[in-house]
């Protein structure tokens, strides 16, 4: 070994430099997203710091700390965990090689410091361990790798100034010079964010976002994280943040959640009024066939309230806080998301913000996916019987004030909810009196008042036959009150199925197409006591009357609306049946 403190080390001197090149640049294509250094950094340093804690019984308090410049495109990430001795520091930059070992640790392929060393042209490692400091540094790594300059050389200095002397060990990482055109086209650049926007990333996309706490479990060890970004005109944000992950309830007022044990105490109790427009929460502990553990974090909401949250921290798009089922290991997030299952309901899953943490899983190289096809088979199941355990509850969280954007579903949403109506068991109803079958001359007892008369009336307009229609379902946890379904041909039973509206006052339709509580185009039959054609005229809609039996016209019907051209909708008019021009009261 040499005696000379300061060396020159080459990276894989006895590979031809094109294929070190190539395999660099698969390094830095195989991590997929802007905020990936932060990741990786982070990974290392709560690893060093759990090291530390499990060697060392008198560490108290781990020490964390991330800055950033934007005008250097710089980032620093320090932290007092174990450090890197002087044998590992010369081999630490080499692809794959690790020198940490412990099933709870999170950081496993090698490549991460690798990666770190890639993106910018500037890197520097000051680290001590066993009482002696090392530096490596490193530079021009990004332009060689876009064919512009030498292969690199690593330095390491075996002899350098102690940045850090009262402490034992550390390890302090630094990357600048980040092009910017590394950063791929409308990708989040992560010097633009503010600090803020930089603490809800590293909350929700690195392990300085522990998930354990969601789940009760305290950390191997307290870390305190301080953040710091240099802006651009010069001012210094600092900001000391939780160890902690930031669920979407971290932002929320208490008054404004809700236990789902809560919720079912008070539904019990016949105290809907208790649960309605909160937020539920829960964590839940499943199971696999080999006896691990799942743990699930659940919070359903409505879609209004993801907005207003993500509007609130100006987060970027990438950064939008909304539904969907995210995955967890050893105590932190992996940026991974499942995509929705297909379950009945299935537009209640953008509701539904569900984080699924599971020991056992194995990612790819940049932690882009999970490589086991039976693990993401397992995971869905499990997501699976979360959202049919809890769909039923995503109404109560949805605010009639909030101009409803639950309401608004796509037509493939709509397409899946008719599809689970329809293949629901049909039922035949009988007279609790006689024990017969609705008879066809059941009574109407009064003349309707309000829109749930005018839901009863209907149904007992079809069970009189008045009507053509099979009701396949009436249902406020619907986007839309009613799914029917008509038979267009007797001879091969062909029945399509309608999305109807009910309505005591037919032009208070106007109101949710205002408020995007339904969709033009998507409603076919509105269903009402009366209706006045000049509100509706005035608005801009044309109201056609239906003889009766006309054809080409839904059977039952007394007007067609048309939507006016600013709605952009072709040829798809409501059918409307004004019952108080077809019914008449029993006397």
């Amino acid at each position: 070994m040499s005696t000379d403190p300061s060396q020159s080390i080459q990276w894989f001197v006895e590979r031809d430099e094109d294929s070190y090149r190539h395999e660099a640049k698969n390094i830095l294509e195989s991590y997929a997203h802007p905020w990936d250094i932060l990741v990786e950094l982070a990974q290392n340093a709560v690893d060093a710091i759990d090291q530390k804690s499990q060697k060392d019984e008198h560490f108290q308090a781990g020490n964390l700390r991330i800055e950033v410049d934007q005008n250097n495109r710089s980032i620093t990430c320090f932290d007092n965990g174990v450090g890197i001795g002087e044998t590992e520091i010369k081999k630490v930059l080499r692809p794959h090689f690790s020198a940490k070992k412990g099933k709870t640790l999170r950081g496993e392929k090698g490549v991460g410091l690798t990666y770190i060393a890639l993106v910018g042209n500037q890197f520097r490692l000051t680290t001590k361990s066993g009482g002696k400091a090392n530096r490596l540094s490193l530079d021009g790594a990004q332009e060689w790798v876009g064919g512009r300059g030498s292969r690199p050389v690593i330095h390491v200095d075996t002899a350098t100034k102690d940045i850090y002397p009262k402490l034992e060990s550390y390890t302090e990482v630094s990357v600048a010079a980040i092009p910017e055109t590394a950063v791929a086209e409308e990708e989040l650049d992560i010097f633009t964010l503010n600090i803020k926007q930089l603490a809800h990333l590293l909350r929700t996309r690195t392990a300085l976002g522990y998930t354990g706490t969601l789940f009760n479990i305290p950390p191997h060890c307290k870390i305190e994280i301080t953040v710091k970004v240099q802006g651009k005109d010069g001012n210094l944000e600092t900001q000391a943040i939780p160890y902690e992950y930031a669920a979407p309830s971290t932002y929320m007022n208490s008054k404004s959640l809700i236990t789902l044990d809560e919720v079912k105490t008070h539904l019990a109790n016949d105290e809907k009024r208790k649960v309605l427009g909160k937020a539920i929460h829960f964590a839940k502990v499943f199971q696999t066939k080999a006896q691990k553990d799942v743990r699930a974090y659940c919070f359903l909401t409505s879609r209004h309230l993801y907005n207003q949250l993500s509007e609130d921290l100006q987060l970027p798009e990438d950064l939008r806080i909304q539904g969907g089922i995210y995955i967890a290991t050893k105590g932190m997030p992996t940026g991974i998301l499942l995509p929705a299952l297909k379950t009945g309901r299935a537009g209640y899953w953008p509701n539904i913000y569900l984080l699924l943490e599971y020991d056992n899983i194995t990612l790819d190289l940049g932690r882009k996916s999970i490589t086991a096809p039976r693990t993401i088979e397992m995971l869905g199941k499990q997501a699976a019987q979360v959202f049919n355990d809890i769909e039923r509850y995503v109404k109560y969280t949805i605010r009639e004030d909030e101009g409803t954007l639950d309401a608004v579903v796509s037509q493939d949403e709509l397409q899946e909810e008719v599809t689970a109506v329809r293949n629901e068991p049909h039922f035949v109803y009988k007279d609790t009196r006689t024990g017969q079958t609705l008879p066809s001359n059941y009574p109407f007892e009064r003349a309707p008042k309000q829109e749930q008369d005018v839901i009863a009336l209907f149904s007992m307009a079809l069970a009189r036959g008045l009507f053509p229609y099979e009701l396949l379902r009436v249902s406020s946890s619907y986007r839309y009150d009613c799914f029917l379904q008509l038979t267009v041909d007797t001879s091969t039973k062909k029945r399509v199925p309608l999305v109807a509206e009910f309505k005591y006052q037919g032009e208070s339709i106007l109101k949710d197409l205002e408020e995007s509580k339904a969709r033009y185009g998507q409603l076919q039959i509105l269903i009402c006591w009366t209706l006045d054609e000049t509100k509706l005229r005035t608005a801009g809609f044309i109201v056609d009357r239906i003889l009766q039996g006309a054809k080409k016209e839904l059977p039952g019907s007394t007007h067609k609306l048309s939507f006016p051209s600013s709605a952009a909708v072709k040829d798809q008019p409501v059918a409307v049946i004004c019952l108080s021009q077809v019914l008449h009261q029993d006397v």
